[in-house]
């Protein structure tokens, strides 16, 4: 779902640009651009989210994945999920403007960006166990926060991926792990700061890919 959200964006951009050669034509139509290309990836948000809900589905019902509804916290879970999808678009819109400017081998820059994003943002290791700079992105992320409400809301019991003793974390706030009113106020915040910063570099990204003659360029990759 991650991957088709912030990908899908830049993979938009990338289709119309290089294999149907219609960015251009997209561009000067009636539409706000931005808005068409918002539309054209949560489209493939949700098929992304379509195919993690099979996913969590077979878990449960064919591998025996222990799964409690009782235990979830659903406040929690609805809070985190609308905050989590909104922050994964704007990430993708922000990758999108990237691809706008790129030159060369630009379809594999969206995997590139999204497997990275999995690194730092606490999914495979505790950030205490990278270095203090990475822990640093990793803490200004918002993904690294909705994994983290997300864990919490499905199951309280889970690990935190986020703190822990001699952690970047623990130095700037006092605390070992954070709480899970801190984690959705970081959310939040991290979110509406990287939607806002997505927004205005696209516009920039576009604005300049117009005067550049960019959006019909292709990098032959």
């Amino acid at each position: 779902m991650v991957l088709s959200g912030v990908a899908g964006l830049a993979w938009a951009i990338l289709d119309d640009r290089e294999r149907y050669r219609m960015l251009k034509y997209v561009y000067v139509s009636p539409s706000d651009f931005l808005v068409v290309l918002l539309g054209r990836g949560v489209a493939r948000l949700g098929v992304g989210s379509a195919g993690a809900l099979i996913t969590l589905v077979i878990g449960v019902l064919v591998l025996g994945v222990p799964f409690d509804p009782a235990r979830v916290d659903w406040p929690v879970l609805i809070v985190a999920t609308v905050l989590g999808l909104l922050s994964i678009v704007a990430l993708g819109l922000l990758m999108a403007a990237v691809c706008l400017q790129t030159r060369q081998e630009s379809w594999s820059y969206p995997d590139a960006f999204a497997g990275a994003l999995y690194l730092v943002a606490g999914a495979v290791f505790p950030l205490a166990v990278l270095p203090t700079p990475i822990q640093a992105v990793g803490l200004a992320m918002p993904l690294t926060w909705w994994i983290e409400a997300m864990r919490r809301a499905l199951d309280p019991a889970n690990p935190s991926a986020i703190g822990g003793d001699g952690s970047l974390f623990q130095s700037l706030t006092g605390q070992v792990v954070p709480g899970t009113a801190e984690v959705l106020i970081a959310l939040l915040v991290t979110g509406a700061v990287v939607t806002l910063a997505a927004a205005g570099v696209f516009r920039l990204s576009s604005r300049r890919a117009k005067e550049q003659g960019l959006l019909d360029r292709t990098t032959g990759s």
